[in-house]
């Protein structure tokens, strides 16, 4: 079937690929902020998210001709736009750099009324946060704004000296940042690779694969400067590996990419996608454990029935 022929209506997408607790954060958003005719709107919610597939004749049956809008398409947009509203603040209040975006809109706004004192305050709060959840992209707008908070005078006693460190301190950042993008492109290039062919089968194949792991970025793991680029780099050797059948390597990289997410538990349960990903990889090489490495079935079920354990006790967790 041609997908691209496919009507597709984008409330009814965007209703179904909502999470239970974003479904349940958005019936209590309706209550708030929601003025006049709001049951109807939560009904419509409602309807939309137990159909299998969207029938403009179910959404008639569901709501009854009694609360059927008259003008269904205005009202499923407004629909639509009030649910991105509420996953806007449902995600600032639960993620890092939506905190951060928040804070940094505050910053912002008390810039406009003058109040740099208090500008100065927030950013120092917010600082550290970022580094501690290695939000380059944030701390490069935080000493942004720390440089042109500088010519406001507002305590800072030796302002050439401190706008120098600033100015050392954002090319750190941005050199870092700068080497993320590196590994975020060959990353892009590798699952390219890997969606047209997951096993490498000819020279031309293995030619293509040795090209991009011969970038000097993937000489050694000290060459990425940042938490995130040290995952990328674990996961494209893992990748590699994985392609040219060395199961030993790939398991190794994976336990490195454990090693450096257990050191980093906020980091975990601020972007949980990684985790997964490493149990996911995890657990489909421990279902070929017996034919990588020297164990019995016996070990390999231990360790793969822990391995699931792992995961439905992190699914817990997220999910609370």
């Amino acid at each position: 079937m041609n997908i691209s022929k496919i009507k597709v209506d984008p409330l009814f997408e965007l209703v179904k690929s909502l999470s239970i607790i974003e479904k349940d954060y958005f019936r209590k958003f309706v209550t708030l902020h929601i003025k006049g005719d709001k049951n109807n709107y939560a009904q419509l919610f409602d309807v939309l998210a137990v159909m299998e597939s969207y029938e403009e004749s179910a959404i008639k049956k569901g709501l009854g001709l009694k609360n059927f809008p008259k003008q269904l398409p205005r009202v499923k947009n407004y629909l639509y736009h009030q649910i991105l509203k509420s996953l806007r603040t449902y995600h600032a209040e639960i993620t890092i750099d939506g905190q951060l975006k928040n804070t940094f809109r505050d910053v912002e706004m008390l810039y406009s009324k003058g109040l740099y004192l208090e500008c100065k305050e927030k950013l120092n709060i917010a600082k550290p946060l970022a580094y501690n959840y290695d939000k380059l992209t944030r701390i490069i707008e935080i000493l942004e704004f720390e440089i042109k908070l500088i010519p406001k005078d507002i305590g800072f006693e030796d302002q050439a000296n401190i706008l120098k460190q600033l100015f050392e301190e954002r090319k750190i950042i941005l050199e870092k940042k700068f080497n993320l993008y590196k590994y975020e492109l060959w990353f892009n290039k590798i699952y390219t690779l890997i969606k047209s062919n997951n096993k490498i089968r000819d020279i031309k194949q293995l030619q293509d694969w040795e090209d991009i792991m011969k970038q000097d970025i993937f000489h050694d793991e000290s060459k990425a400067l940042s938490f995130h680029a040290k995952i990328i780099y674990s996961y494209c050797w893992g990748a590699f590996y994985y392609s040219t059948g060395n199961r030993k390597m790939v398991m190794e990289l994976v336990e490195r990419r454990h090693e450096l997410l257990e050191s980093r538990q906020d980091v975990i349960r601020d972007t949980p996608h990684q985790y997964i990903n490493f149990l996911g990889n995890k657990l489909g090489l421990l279902v070929n454990l017996p034919t990588m490495q020297n164990t019995n079935i016996e070990e390999d079920k231990i360790r793969f029935f822990k391995m699931v354990k792992t995961m439905k006790k992190f699914g817990s967790l997220w999910r609370s």
